[in-house]
């Protein structure tokens, strides 16, 4: 059995750990949902990702650049 990718995870800034185990296994989407919980603006930013020279995927989500009005 092969070993997932290693990934980290930043927003605004800040880098989270991958809270996938060998007991669960979260998509991106997931992972994006349970940030929303403590982040709500996370929820409509977009998704970019990147692999760093040691083979980690990193994921940036990127806040959407809104409009008030």
């Amino acid at each position: 059995m092969t070993e997932p990718a290693k990934r980290i995870f930043k927003y605004n800034g800040q880098t989270y750990a991958d809270p996938n185990t060998a007991e669960a296994t979260y998509t991106v989407e997931e992972i994006k949902q349970q940030l929303a919980s403590v982040f709500p603006e996370i929820a409509q930013a977009t998704v970019e990702t990147k692999t760093l020279d040691d083979g980690t995927q990193e994921v940036t989500f990127v806040k959407k650049a809104g409009t008030k009005g």
